[in-house]
């Protein structure tokens, strides 16, 4: 199935890899070398100005490792407060090299961040860390088992499996599997193209295409690891995913978990606001949009990464979230969403293959109605302005209730991410659904419990 992709990969890799060349080239030969000209005459009056101003200016021109080699004393001359241009060229050329070889994508950092936050689960459970081939060994996915020591736990109970949604990882449930564990086998994965599943460097040819590799990719783990049926929960991304197995493989999920799933509203119009501000831009503006939507989702991480300033730039944007997901240890939990997503970016082009300006091009919420009648269904919604989520979330559910099939609503207070802004609340909820499993109770004959 990937195959006859790769071609393209390829190809995107050599484009990648000659615009890196011109760049550096570039860089080396021109800009460089006019910005030494240009430092060379203001350096003296640096040199001459107070040592904090100074110092200031050096370390961001010339780096933090910049090394004063001017005679030091009263007897100072002009000429140690001059530079040649050569010299200058000299030292930006260094610290230019040192930013553009920077390898924003460290395995050992992101596996050390990890087991920080993995530690979160207590000495209670105990973890496995597995990679299993999926595609014909041509990539892996990478997921963690979990189960409790104490009597509590029963091997025997339907196993939960956790899908993180885009640009996260198994840390991401860092905070909940402590509590899900202790009671039953549960299994978290990076999703096929994230986190510490191999990346490939393939590009799916349509929508469909890239669902099926998400949708593929899952079933040969489960395969792989002789899960007969789970209760399958999947948060944002994770969630359509999810949805879209259960589909496909409804033999295969006891109980069908959806967490603030994305992908179920359908885009209203094929032209909305943006698209009518697009046409009145001047012809040569109009390109600009369609260069932007080559990026991935996440590229602006990625290409801080390359200054060292990934973690920084999570936490500027998002500066509770750190807290959030590990209380004791922000900054690991910074750094594990920035190694997360710091290496190549398969599934962010598989997600946006299957979406445009972030909406579903294939969305579930008429696709759903096709799943099978007696796989039980519940969505945890949290507080926040997304009223198209919460109305299609209703009306599906209403559906499958005027039919007997089982659906249930809930209401997390909180943001989008329930699992980490309220994970108490969270993880109640969840143990209250693998109960219902374990005695029965959520068959069609229960369909009308329902809670909006």
């Amino acid at each position: 199935m990937l195959k006859e992709l790769s071609i393209q990969g390829i190809v995107m890799m050599m484009i990648n890899d000659a615009f890196r060349f011109i760049f550096i080239g570039l860089m080396e030969n021109v800009i460089l070398r006019f910005g030494s000209v240009a430092v060379a005459g203001i350096y003296p009056f640096l040199r001459i100005s107070t040592s904090a101003l100074k110092n200031h200016f050096c370390e961001v021109l010339f780096g933090r490792d910049f090394v004063d080699l001017q005679p030091r004393g009263e007897n100072r001359t002009w000429r140690s407060y001059f530079k040649w241009p050569s010299e200058i060229h000299t030292i930006l050329n260094f610290n230019f090299h040192r930013i553009v070889q920077y390898e924003p994508f460290n395995r050992s950092k992101l596996v050390k961040a990890e087991n920080i936050l993995l530690q979160q689960v207590g000495r209670d459970v105990t973890i496995e860390r597995h990679v299993t081939p999926v595609f014909a060994h041509m990539s892996s996915i990478y997921s963690i088992f979990a189960r409790g020591l104490t009597s509590d736990y029963d091997p025997e109970k339907t196993p939960l499996v956790l899908l993180h949604e885009l640009g996260a990882g198994v840390g991401y449930w860092a905070r909940n599997i402590g509590t899900f564990a202790s009671q039953r086998p549960t299994y978290a994965l990076d999703m096929f193209g994230f986190g510490q599943s191999e990346r490939i460097h393939g590009y799916p040819d349509c929508p469909a295409t890239a669902e099926e590799w998400f949708v593929k990719s899952l079933e040969e783990w489960r395969e792989a690891k002789g899960i007969e049926k789970m209760i399958l929960l999947g948060h944002r991304l994770g969630g359509f995913v999810a949805a879209s197995y259960a589909i496909l493989h409804p033999e295969r999920v006891r109980h069908l978990v959806l967490c603030e799933p994305w992908g179920f509203v359908q885009r209203q119009t094929e032209e909305n606001e943006d698209d009518w501000i697009i046409k009145d831009m001047p012809a040569v503006l109009r390109v600009l949009p369609w260069a932007l939507s080559k990026f991935n989702a996440l590229d602006i991480l990625r290409v801080s990464g390359h200054f060292g300033i990934g973690p920084t730039v999570i936490a500027c944007q998002k500066p509770n979230l750190g807290a959030d997901i590990c209380p004791d240890n922000p900054e690991a939990a910074y750094e594990y969403l920035h190694q997360v997503n710091a290496d190549y970016p398969t599934g962010e082009i598989v997600y946006g293959t299957m979406s445009c300006n972030n909406w579903a091009k294939r969305p579930m919420n008429k696709r759903f109605l096709k799943l099978d009648p007696n796989v039980p269904v519940t969505f945890i919604l949290s507080d926040h302005e997304d009223q198209n989520l919460v109305k299609v979330v209703v009306e599906t559910a209403r559906w499958r209730q005027q039919r007997d099939q089982f659906t249930y609503i809930q209401n997390i207070r909180g943001g989008t991410q329930p699992n980490v802004n309220n994970p108490e609340a969270f993880n109640n909820d969840v143990l209250v659904i693998c109960k219902l499993v374990d005695q029965n109770v959520d068959r069609r004959d229960l369909a009308k419990v329902i809670m909006y």
